[in-house]
């Protein structure tokens, strides 16, 4: 079960106004940037993405799409 599934998340920047963080966490697994199904942020030194889930999770599996 995806419990990160359109729950709240956010990032120092945005590449893009296509690339915002709850595109990592809308459901949708495809890689290709083109297609606007990623988040991505500006360059930077210290970028960051954050997701908070509303309950306490025993995470057992982790998966990381990466373009």
């Amino acid at each position: 079960r995806n419990v990160a599934y359109r729950q709240k998340a956010t990032q120092s920047s945005n590449f893009s106004l296509h690339n915002l963080a709850n595109a990592a966490v809308d459901g949708n697994t495809d890689t290709n940037f083109d297609r606007n199904s990623c988040s991505h942020t500006n360059k930077e030194a210290s970028p960051m993405w954050n997701l908070s889930l509303r309950s306490h999770y025993v995470i057992s599996r982790l998966a990381i799409f990466n373009r």
